[in-house]
């Protein structure tokens, strides 16, 4: 029996399958103990790291690292099977709806869009449109909510579907507040005094002593924006 051989018998001896979970505690040689793998430098990287066998050769093993998001061959002799007890625990990561669901946002509550999200971001299963980009910034009412995120509507019409992580609850003003409210994005900030919100005024919701808008934010904090047409950070 030459070296090659050995290595075979020595390989299938160690138990190593598909499935589990390696170390691996060290490089190699090219060649080294019969195995016909060859170390390149780049996997350097993979020493101590922890991976999972994904296929098994009579002379070598592949290994994935979800880690580094690549797989390397190796020899058997320079991979640690670990128990189930020592191996890495995957923390199982909450579907996008039912992070949705936790987030409690609610049809009809107002919402400020914090920015702007990429598509399939965090498994949001919606696409961002361009268009979507003259959202962030302003608040708008929850129109309706749909597993693939929340319907937002602006002062011309167009709806959209946005992810619920770029949101923010945006709390009641209370009566008497300074605001400064406009009509659409493209709009001058006005100064008035808050009165009430009427979810059935269309278009028009915020009503003040002297008009009524589309959205309003407090003045205070905002002072800069009066008489410009400049996004709301609020």
């Amino acid at each position: 029996m030459d070296i090659k051989e050995a290595y075979i018998v020595l390989q299938n001896a160690s138990g190593i399958k598909k499935g589990d979970t390696v170390k691996v505690i060290r490089s190699y040689k090219s060649e080294e103990l019969g195995n016909p793998c060859e170390w390149v430098p780049h996997m350097d990287e993979t020493v101590g790291l922890t991976g999972v066998v994904r296929l098994v050769y009579p002379d070598y093993i592949v290994v994935w690292f979800e880690s580094i998001q690549d797989y390397w061959s190796y020899p058997f002799f320079v991979l640690e099977k670990l128990s189930s007890e020592e191996a890495p625990k995957k923390k199982k990561k909450k579907s996008y709806i039912k992070r949705q669901e936790e987030s409690n946002i609610k049809l009809g509550m107002k919402v400020h869009v914090i920015r702007t999200a990429s598509s399939g971001e965090e498994g949001w299963s919606d696409a961002w449109n361009p268009k979507m980009d003259s959202f962030v910034g302003n608040i708008y009412n929850v129109e309706s909510i749909h597993d693939s995120g929340i319907e937002l509507i602006n002062e011309e019409g167009d709806s959209f579907v946005f992810p619920y992580f770029i949101l923010e609850e945006v709390k009641d003003l209370a009566p008497f507040t300074q605001v400064l409210g406009r009509d659409s994005d493209d709009a001058k900030w006005l100064l008035d005094i808050y009165k009430s919100y009427n979810p059935n005024a269309i278009g028009y919701p915020y009503e003040c002593f002297d008009d009524c808008y589309a959205s309003v934010i407090p003045y205070a904090g905002n002072e800069k924006l009066f008489g410009t047409k400049k996004a709301s950070n609020v």
